[in-house]
């Protein structure tokens, strides 16, 4: 038998270019068992924890309770591969609300597994509301290290805290090896102020070292300074990522909380600062431009990445505040697209995060959580990184609250592209609100299916069927059976069935003598010789077409058609019917 499979597969990486985005389905879903343990708090992609090929993933409880220490909060590492629990922590003491913040950071005690960081913004240990940061080794399950905030005095005036603590760790992200040691090191958010009593501790964002939890350098800034965090590729070209803050409190303009953005850069090794790069600010009272942000890198081209910004939550709880989610350019701070109140939807945008590229034109997609959504059941928006275009909304159900934290996590069905984690801190069967985390991945299931007649057959009633899933990665089979004597014959492969050569599809053979059709254009032509069917009077012949893996694959449509070569039929030839394949994951 003499096959070509090689063309076949580089053909179609070739040809596939820019697909839609591929419909969602739901991988594995994680109820929480802890009543109002809000297990989805925050979501996190940790990397290749139990170095299986397939990246991990973290999810925070941040309510979580047991029997002595309620609120205590808890995360756990679940595995890419299989979904089971890898490691799993209980925050330092009750209230803490351990969980509410996740990052992975890469491997920061050198054991060749990468680590997190965990907040806990509501830990006393270090007076009230200091709040703490925890560095967890994601092989060994230790603590690495722990940094505390500034801690209020937990009095009370009027029945509100005379001083706040800095609510350290509301926000955390991983950066780049700031200083030196060949570690990457972590930026941590304190963004409480004592607004009751004018005096306490200002907003601030820590530059921490990864090695031992020792401050690098610090920052304070205006109100909430710090409530968010992303980190940036390098935006002022000095070999290292730079730090996106969000104050979304802040005034701006003389706009009271409209919200603003810092941009900064850390200069210097020894002795590091905080240099802005450049500020955004809100346009609209009460606006609170910073609340979340995320990265999805360059979206227009141009060489400098972009940043999507929320704001429109007047504070944590209001369930009705406007909603507003604007992407910047940080070539120079421009707006390049509004995404407004899409729908009118309140909370639009509690949640973002860059998805990776979908659709295979090298942009990363988008996500937009909006958690308060439809009385509570959440919705999540998913944006084309290229066009801006919204091309999907995934629904919540049952007041769930989908899309109060989202993710971008590694690829965990080795489909080629990246999968969105999101957690849904009202879901669960288990008990009430004890949260639901559930991972999504954008690829459709193939589509297979027979088109057209056979035709012209004498030697048996012929057919061509196919086996397997039609998904990336795995065989294809094509078999044209029921022949009663062996017939050699040619498969043909086409990327259309409608169109050929500029006419239309299906096409008549009487120019040459045959009464049967052409149902697909004739793109590939394989030979092949036919085989006895083990334990019966037939023969058959078989090609196994071994499909590609990789994002631009998926969507792929596929013909295939085979011609008989029949010493009585019409013109030597019968033709079968045609099969389609739309590939899938």
């Amino acid at each position: 038998m003499r096959t070509r499979s090689c063309p076949i597969r580089l053909t179609i990486v070739t040809l596939a270019v820019s697909l839609p985005l591929a419909a969602q389905r739901t991988l594995r879903s994680h109820d929480g068992a802890n009543p109002t343990g809000y297990l989805g708090f925050a979501v996190a992609d940790v990397g290749d924890v139990d170095r299986d090929g397939v990246g991990d993933y973290a999810i925070g409880e941040s309510n979580y309770s047991d029997p002595v220490s309620a609120g205590r909060g808890r995360v756990e590492i679940r595995s890419g591969a299989t979904g089971n629990v890898l490691r799993s922590w209980l925050g330092p003491r009750a209230g803490s609300r351990f969980g509410w913040s996740i990052a992975g950071v890469g491997d920061i005690d050198r054991d060749g597994v990468p680590d997190l960081v965990v907040g806990a913004p509501f830990d006393d240990s270090a007076g009230f509301q200091a709040g703490s940061v925890t560095a967890l080794s994601g092989g060994r399950g230790f603590t690495l290290w722990q940094f505390h905030g500034e801690g209020g005095d937990g009095s009370l005036r009027n029945g509100l805290p005379v001083r706040y603590g800095s609510r350290c760790g509301t926000s955390v992200v991983g950066l780049d090896d700031i200083d030196g040691d060949g570690l990457p090191d972590v930026a941590v958010g304190g963004p409480s102020t004592s607004v009751h009593s004018g005096r306490g501790s200002l907003p601030r964002v820590w530059l921490v070292d990864s090695l031992n939890g020792a401050v690098l350098a610090q920052t304070s800034g205006l109100a909430e300074f710090g409530h968010s965090l992303a980190a940036l590729p390098d935006v002022n070209g000095d070999g290292k990522r730079d730090l996106a803050i969000g104050a979304p409190a802040a005034n701006s303009d003389q706009l009271a909380g409209a919200g603003r953005i810092l941009i900064a850069s850390l200069v210097g090794v020894v002795r590091p600062t905080f240099d802005v790069l450049m500020e955004i600010q809100g346009d609209q009272v009460s606006g609170n431009l910073g609340r979340s942000l995320a990265c999805p890198g360059d979206l227009n081209g141009d060489g400098f990445p972009e940043l999507i910004c929320h704001g429109g939550l007047q504070d944590e709880i209001q369930a009705n505040a406007p909603a507003r989610v604007e992407v910047y350019s940080l070539r120079d701070g421009s707006l390049l697209r509004d995404h407004g109140a899409y729908d009118g939807i309140t909370r639009y945008g509690r949640a973002l995060a860059a998805i990776g590229d979908l659709d295979g034109d090298g942009v990363s997609e988008y996500a937009v959580g909006a958690d308060r959504a439809a009385n509570n059941d959440g919705l999540i928006d998913v944006f084309d990184g290229a066009t801006g275009a919204r091309r999907q909304r995934i629904l919540g159900q049952n007041g769930e609250r989908l899309g109060f934290a989202l993710a971008g996590i590694g690829d965990q069905d080795q489909d080629g592209r990246r999968e969105l984690l999101t957690g849904a801190v009202f879901g669960s069967t288990n008990a009430l609100h004890a949260g639901h985390a559930r991972v999504v991945s954008f690829v459709e299931p193939a589509t297979i299916w027979s088109f057209g007649p056979t035709c012209g057959a004498t030697v048996g009633n012929v057919r061509l069927t196919s086996n397997g899933s039609g998904a990336v990665g795995t065989t294809f089979r094509l078999r044209s059976g029921g022949y009663i004597l062996p017939t050699n014959g040619i498969l043909l492969v086409g990327f259309s069935n409608s169109t050929w050569a500029g006419g239309a599809l299906p096409f008549p053979l009487q120019v040459v003598g045959s009464p049967c059709q052409l149902l697909v254009s004739p793109d590939i032509d394989i030979a092949l010789t036919s085989r006895r069917v083990p334990n019966q009077p037939l023969y058959e012949t078989v090609f196994d077409l071994r499909l590609p893996t990789g994002p631009r694959v998926h969507g792929q449509e596929l013909f295939f058609q085979f011609l008989s070569l029949e010493r009585f039929a019409p013109a030597g030839f019968s033709t079968t019917n045609g099969v389609g394949l739309r590939i899938g994951g």
